[in-house]
Protein backbone atom coordinates (compact mmCIF):
# COMPACT_ATOMS: atom_id res chain seq x y z
CA UNK A 1 0.00 0.00 0.00
CA UNK A 2 1.10 3.52 -0.74
CA UNK A 3 1.69 5.76 2.53
CA UNK A 4 -0.18 8.14 3.41
CA UNK A 5 2.00 11.11 2.85
CA UNK A 6 2.59 10.08 -0.76
CA UNK A 7 -1.56 10.94 -1.31
CA UNK A 8 -2.70 14.19 -2.50
CA UNK A 9 -4.85 16.30 -0.03
CA UNK A 10 -8.01 14.96 -1.38
CA UNK A 11 -7.26 10.96 -1.53
CA UNK A 12 -6.19 11.74 2.54
CA UNK A 13 -9.33 13.69 3.70
CA UNK A 14 -11.31 10.72 1.30
CA UNK A 15 -9.21 8.10 3.28
CA UNK A 16 -9.69 9.99 6.32
CA UNK A 17 -13.06 8.40 6.93
CA UNK A 18 -11.58 5.17 7.68
CA UNK A 19 -7.86 5.62 8.57
CA UNK A 20 -7.00 7.61 11.46
CA UNK A 21 -3.41 7.91 9.96
CA UNK A 22 -4.62 9.51 6.61
CA UNK A 23 -6.26 11.87 8.40
CA UNK A 24 -2.85 12.10 10.79
CA UNK A 25 -1.25 12.60 7.42
CA UNK A 26 -3.36 15.59 6.45
CA UNK A 27 -3.35 16.93 10.08
CA UNK A 28 0.58 16.88 9.87
CA UNK A 29 0.87 18.55 6.66
CA UNK A 30 -1.41 21.62 6.87
CA UNK A 31 -1.21 22.23 10.63
CA UNK A 32 1.82 24.58 10.58
CA UNK A 33 0.79 26.38 8.62
CA UNK A 34 -2.93 26.86 9.66
CA UNK A 35 -1.48 27.99 13.23
CA UNK A 36 0.96 30.52 11.10
CA UNK A 37 -1.20 32.04 9.42
CA UNK A 38 -3.99 32.25 13.11
CA UNK A 39 -1.51 33.57 15.06
CA UNK A 40 -0.63 36.60 12.80
CA UNK A 41 -3.96 37.27 13.80
CA UNK A 42 -5.08 36.28 17.31
CA UNK A 43 -3.15 35.56 20.25
CA UNK A 44 -1.50 32.34 20.32
CA UNK A 45 -3.82 30.43 22.82
CA UNK A 46 -6.88 31.10 20.56
CA UNK A 47 -5.23 30.24 17.70
CA UNK A 48 -4.41 27.03 18.98
CA UNK A 49 -7.97 26.89 19.90
CA UNK A 50 -9.15 27.34 16.28
CA UNK A 51 -7.09 25.19 14.85
CA UNK A 52 -8.12 22.58 16.54
CA UNK A 53 -11.70 23.46 15.23
CA UNK A 54 -10.53 23.73 11.98
CA UNK A 55 -9.01 20.22 11.62
CA UNK A 56 -12.24 18.32 14.07
CA UNK A 57 -14.21 20.39 11.37
CA UNK A 58 -12.46 19.07 8.58
CA UNK A 59 -12.08 15.36 10.08
CA UNK A 60 -15.84 15.71 11.27
CA UNK A 61 -17.24 16.55 7.27
CA UNK A 62 -14.60 14.36 5.72
CA UNK A 63 -17.53 11.76 5.08
CA UNK A 64 -19.76 14.79 3.16
CA UNK A 65 -15.93 15.44 1.40
CA UNK A 66 -16.94 15.62 -2.69
CA UNK A 67 -13.30 16.85 -4.13
CA UNK A 68 -13.48 19.19 -7.15
CA UNK A 69 -10.07 19.70 -8.16
CA UNK A 70 -6.87 19.91 -7.42
CA UNK A 71 -6.32 21.89 -3.91
CA UNK A 72 -10.07 21.54 -2.91
CA UNK A 73 -9.18 20.13 0.00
Amino acid sequence: AEPATDLRDEELLLAAVKSPDAFAAFYDRHVAKVLGTLRQRVELEVAYDITAEVFATALERAERFKPNGEGSA
